[in-house]
């Protein structure tokens, strides 16, 4: 004997409120690592303009 599965409503309800959580969980992380400082300058340095970064904290550091 095999078992039925129920593909109804609510299967698909309860997919989309755990995606939704998950999504939510992720911005939040998302959020609270931005505001840290560490990892948004790796962040930055991983994805940002690393040669004008380096001319900006250059000229800082002069003045």
């Amino acid at each position: 004997m095999t078992r039925k599965h129920h593909h109804g409503k609510h299967s698909r309800r309860g997919l989309a409120l755990k995606i939704g959580a998950t999504m939510l969980v992720v911005l939040l992380v998302c959020i609270v690592a931005w505001k840290n400082e560490t990892i948004h300058s790796r962040l930055v340095s991983a994805f940002g303009d690393n040669e004008r970064l380096q001319k900006v904290e250059y000229d800082k550091q002069r003045a």
